[in-house]
């Protein structure tokens, strides 16, 4: 339940429902068979914060294997990332998106509510950057930087929220 750890105003929002709950959605489910199953079904797609984002991408880029451990078979993932349709212009894996970028490397999350999809690119070091950091403080800054960049691209970062990246942003660089 997102909502008893983070200010709405930190959540994007996943949807603007006009026809069953009548509001818009920050911090809930927008599917609305999970929604009447108090938030969990199993085709309701994700919802996290950036921090287990993070972590199960980071899952995902070492192909199982996380912090010390692995949790599936390198294959499996493989698996459930290969593009199947591809030729018929269908990009979709089993379970990740395969964007066409042009570039290698890349899969992702698709179908997302209200045209907000992520994109992993593997060949970045931030996920590992973030993870990897030694110290809880520097690892909060990175990860409240990541979000407000995102947000900051899609016009959703306003107000306090802005001025506070803006100064975020001038320490990180001075």
């Amino acid at each position: 339940k997102p909502l008893r750890k983070i200010e709405s105003d930190r959540i994007i929002p996943s949807e603007i429902d006009t026809y069953f709950r009548q509001q818009t959605l920050r911090g809930y489910v927008h599917d609305m068979t999970a929604a009447v199953q108090g938030g969990v079904s199993g085709h309701a797609g994700l919802f996290s914060n950036a921090k287990d984002v993070a972590t199960i991408m980071q899952l995902y880029v070492q192909k199982g294997y996380y912090n010390g451990q692995q949790f599936f078979n390198p294959a499996t993932f493989d698996q459930f990332n290969q593009c199947y349709y591809c030729a018929e212009e269908n990009r979709r894996g089993v379970g990740l998106d395969k964007p066409q970028t042009g570039g290698g490397g890349m899969f992702g999350m698709g179908n997302m509510p209200e045209m907000y999809n992520l994109v992993v690119n593997t060949n970045s070091e931030l996920i590992s950057e973030i993870l990897n950091t030694k110290t809880k403080k520097k690892q909060e800054r990175l990860i409240n930087q990541s979000l407000d960049l995102a947000q900051l691209s899609q016009g959703l970062l306003k107000g306090e929220a802005l001025t506070n990246f803006i100064n975020r942003s001038y320490e990180m660089i001075k």
